[in-house]
């Protein structure tokens, strides 16, 4: 099945390609990003599955993040910032009781 022509207008295929060219060029967020608040969800897990990073440390960087570009674009209604924090210490508190709850040779076969 073909798919259906699409006509689009210079101006948005100009807008759009300018649009792409800057999402490129912009260097992609690495695991040795200092702004916790741009990496990526698969990145942000990955670090914080290896302890390189605390969810409380990742969600104090988004609502710094929140507080500093919130204003001029009014992008959330609500800032729930305590409960956001309350919810990033019980998660940091369940890492660290899985952690002291796996025996340390526990990859090792038993005798």
């Amino acid at each position: 099945m073909r798919a259906p022509h699409v006509m689009i207008s210079r101006r948005t295929f100009l807008m759009t390609s300018a649009a792409a060219t800057a999402a490129w060029s912009r260097p992609a967020p690495t695991a040795g990003n200092t702004d916790l608040a741009s990496l990526t969800i698969k990145i942000a897990a990955e670090l914080m599955r290896s302890r390189s990073v605390s969810p409380v440390d990742l969600t104090q960087a988004c609502l710094a993040r929140i507080e500093k570009y919130n204003s001029p674009l009014n992008a959330y209604v609500t800032v729930t910032v305590e409960q956001a924090l309350a919810t990033a210490r019980e998660r940091e508190a369940e890492q660290t009781q899985m952690a002291r709850s796996v025996p340390r040779n526990s990859n090792r076969p038993e005798r």
